[in-house]
């Protein structure tokens, strides 16, 4: 390990969330459109959610 560095262990538990990790450089609107896809996408869900309820 180069040093400066540190090596740490953990563990993040994420429940109905969404998690985005970008990795270099990604253009706005691509992120935008990405972005935009998983809002549509979580709307549709809590609908199925809400119908299923019923």
């Amino acid at each position: 390990m180069p040093v400066g560095e540190k090596e740490y262990n953990f563990r993040i538990e994420i429940e109905d969330s969404i998690v985005v990790i970008i990795c270099g450089e990604i253009e706005t609107e691509t992120l935008k459109k990405c972005l935009k896809t998983v809002e549509e996408t979580k709307g549709t869900k809590k609908i199925s959610e809400s119908e299923e309820k019923e």
